[in-house]
């Protein structure tokens, strides 16, 4: 999921406050705090790689796991739209 000006940490350190666990790198470097090597290897510039999350779902996830992640999402991006308007 790419997050336009977002920092990809920030994103993530606030959605496992929340109790949501996602990554900003591949499954297998998933203990690494390098963007994801994936998206550079697609084409995309590390600045992008670097406001990029990876989520990932499973046959267990239920719709209220997904209906919550969408809601903190939205309202992230809400806030930081807000604190931008304030600069």
């Amino acid at each position: 999921m790419y997050l336009p000006e977002m920092d990809s940490e920030e994103f993530i350190i606030k959605m496992d406050m929340a109790g949501v666990a996602i990554s900003s790198g591949s499954a297998c470097a998933a203990r690494s705090l390098e963007p994801s090597y994936a998206i550079e290897a697609l084409g995309f510039s590390r600045k992008r790689a670097k406001e990029s999350v990876r989520i990932t779902m499973g046959r267990f996830t239920s719709k209220n796991e997904v209906d919550k992640f969408l809601e903190l999402a939205l309202k992230l991006f809400k806030n930081k739209s807000k604190n931008e308007s304030k600069i």
